[in-house]
């Protein structure tokens, strides 16, 4: 992540839309996972459409192996300069990183929200980024304050 931010600060503080970034990190994590496939908006599972209460829903970015079960390993859904993560993202997440059920079987090893703070106003007090893990149907609160203070030390040179 770190080096994402060093390659592409200027996107960050430019206040580019949100889909370029999520393009730009899907494309730098493609070179993390060489034996999987790194999607955006990425919406089938097999050949159905993603759905959560009867809604199609398109996950920002998937690390996965396309067709397979049990080979999905990453959801990740993005947003800018949200305070907090917002209802439907955190629902998302949940529902990717459950346990399977006859219905539907799409679960995701670990799923992360990211909040990136853009703009060339933004104050240094407030974090370039911010983390939030999810796994197992749930919000895993250690993870994402470890995730966030590991962040924080690597970040502060970047600015």
């Amino acid at each position: 992540m770190v080096e994402f931010l060093q390659e592409e600060y200027l996107l960050i503080e430019n206040d580019v839309h949100e889909r370029t970034i999520t393009c730009r990190l899907a494309h730098r994590l493609s070179k993390e996972f060489p034996h999987h496939y790194v999607d955006v908006e990425y919406n089938r599972y097999f050949s159905q459409p993603k759905k959560l209460s009867g809604r199609r829903i398109f996950p920002d970015i998937v690390v996965h192996k396309r067709n397979e079960q049990n080979a999905n390993i990453l959801a990740i859904e993005i947003k800018k300069n949200k305070n907090n993560i917002p209802n439907r993202e955190r629902e998302r997440l949940i529902f990717f990183t459950k346990k399977p059920t006859s219905e539907y079987n799409i679960r995701y090893c670990v799923g992360l929200y990211l909040n990136f703070n853009t703009g060339k106003k933004r104050a240094n007090s407030i974090p370039l980024i911010k983390g939030e893990v999810f796994a197992n149907g749930g919000h895993e609160n250690k993870l994402s304050e470890e995730l966030n203070n590991e962040l924080r030390k690597r970040i502060n040179n970047i600015r």
